[in-house]
């Protein structure tokens, strides 16, 4: 499921690197759910991430 349809969000700005992204989401005025939305945009983008390539870990902030 698409993470957007089961949660609604707007992405401001995202710029992808090798090993990391970065983004500014604006979220509803009633969701301050920050952590639930990163960890739900992680998984799915870490699914489609080259592993062959061995870039390590997609959006893994310290």
């Amino acid at each position: 499921m698409d993470v957007q349809k089961q949660y609604p969000f707007e992405t401001v700005a995202v710029c992808v690197l090798p090993n990391h992204i970065h983004a500014i989401w604006t979220l509803p005025p009633d969701d301050a759910d920050y952590s639930l939305l990163r960890r739900l945009i992680k998984t799915k983008f870490s699914a489609y991430s080259p592993h062959t390539k061995n870039l390590g870990a997609v959006l893994d902030y310290p």
